[in-house]
């Protein structure tokens, strides 16, 4: 999958990675840790981006908050991820 990543952005081709509930918060990390930070935009709904946000850490916010989450959850679990997407991207360029 990264090669794929790379030969897609080597053509200039923004790369989407659409992310799925997998119930597993070490299969997060793992999406995170080896692809994420190399694409270009990501789709998820609420219960993914809770379960994304505490495979990274984050501890704000409790679960149960990402079931119809308040506009800070969102905004503050988003601000989260993009910044530890950016640390991640900085210790590679």
């Amino acid at each position: 999958l990264a090669q794929t990543i790379q030969v897609s952005q080597r053509k200039g081709a923004p790369v989407h990675l659409e992310l799925a509930n997998v119930g597993e918060l070490e299969l997060y990390r793992l999406i995170a840790d080896h692809v994420m930070w190399k694409t270009d935009s990501i789709g998820l709904n609420e219960q993914e981006l809770g379960s994304l946000y505490h495979a990274l850490g984050g501890r704000k916010f409790e679960y149960d908050q990402f079931k119809a989450p308040l506009l800070e959850v969102t905004v503050e679990s988003i601000s989260y991820i993009f910044d530890w997407v950016a640390q991640k991207a900085s210790h590679f360029s």
